[in-house]
């Protein structure tokens, strides 16, 4: 019966260590890792969306930021 006590409180503090690890995983992928990707593709839409509307890539920093600004948005994130 020792054992078994023993081998359970191992086993919550194993709980607690994993438990751990994904929060700040979860952490990690919420604030930096999302963030960037979005970023990344809100820069190539942009650049796109502005070659359609105009026929020419976005020659003004204006014209360039109204798309991004448009994406980022789009998926929560306000600049």
């Amino acid at each position: 019966m020792k054992k078994f006590k023993e081998i359970l409180v191992k086993l919550n503090n194993w709980k607690f260590i994993i438990l751990i690890i994904l929060i700040i995983g979860e952490a990690f992928y919420w604030f930096q890792w999302r963030p960037s990707q979005i970023i990344k593709r809100c820069q190539f839409w942009s650049m796109n969306e502005a070659t359609d509307q105009y026929g020419h890539p976005a020659t003004t920093r204006e014209e360039a930021l109204y798309f991004f600004g448009k994406c980022m948005r789009q998926y929560g994130i306000d600049r």
